[in-house]
């Protein structure tokens, strides 16, 4: 069983794909930024923006 999740915030495209045998993937703008593998019971997922002043956001 598949589930993802998207959004789009500050002209970024935020992609959360979630699996039972995969587990959990952090897609910003196509690129993964993180990933939790097998079964969790809590998952964080840390992911980085960057803006349109070369800011980083976390």
């Amino acid at each position: 069983m598949e589930k993802t999740f998207e959004i789009n915030y500050e002209d970024h495209h935020i992609l959360v794909i979630n699996t039972w045998v995969s587990g959990e993937k952090l897609f910003i703008d196509g690129e993964l930024q993180d990933e939790n593998v097998g079964l969790a019971l809590r998952g964080t997922l840390n992911g980085s923006l960057v803006n349109n002043h070369n800011e980083v956001k976390t």
